[in-house]
């Protein structure tokens, strides 16, 4: 298995625009890259940049460009676009911290993150998964009030420093009902 790319590799290959978050080569490239040209190419969602045989992802990559070392943990895109690499946009998060930050899943009909209705009980429940395990936050007849439940547990554990806009919050926001709270 081949060791991390290094900083001096880096730099001695590639050019980094910080305000642009795009890598460019400083020499031509075997396989036909040329001099000047963007490096990298899309992999799984995000861009990821090849050097003596040698892969990472571009964040991670922009991470070590800037401030001499890969980061301690995850490298998140603030605004949730992974082709964005801007060093402003780019910011180091333990992974269950950046789970918060995601959309609300494909199937998510609720629209609310941790809210779900219970066809056979004809209830809202509120849940919160904390360490990969759900907490349940309780049963609701009203769509709000579980979404009030949902982001009154989102505040207990002081998830707004990780992610001040969540579903419930924009939800509550919207609808005139964070003074009630």
């Amino acid at each position: 298995m081949p060791k991390e790319i290094t900083r001096q590799e880096l730099m001695e290959l590639t050019r980094y625009d910080p305000s642009t978050g795009k890598f460019f080569w400083r020499k031509n490239r075997i396989g036909g890259a040329k001099k000047g040209d963007e490096a990298g190419t899309k992999h799984n969602r995000a861009l990821v940049l090849s050097i003596n045989n040698k892969r990472a992802p571009a964040a991670r990559l922009a991470w070590l460009y800037m401030w001499g070392n890969y980061p301690k943990y995850h490298v998140h895109h603030k605004n949730g676009n992974c082709f964005d690499n801007r060093i402003d946009n780019l910011i180091c998060h333990e992974y269950f911290r950046t789970k918060r930050r995601r959309k609300p899943n494909h199937n998510n009909t609720s629209g609310v993150t941790g809210v779900y209705w219970d066809k056979r009980a004809l209830n809202y429940y509120a849940a919160i998964g904390i360490k990969k395990r759900w907490v349940w936050l309780g049963c609701y007849k009203s769509f709000t009030d579980a979404v009030i439940a949902r982001y009154e547990g989102e505040c207990y554990l002081q998830w707004s420093r990780d992610n001040p806009a969540t579903d419930a919050y924009l939800y509550l926001k919207a609808n005139g009902l964070l003074g009630a709270i």
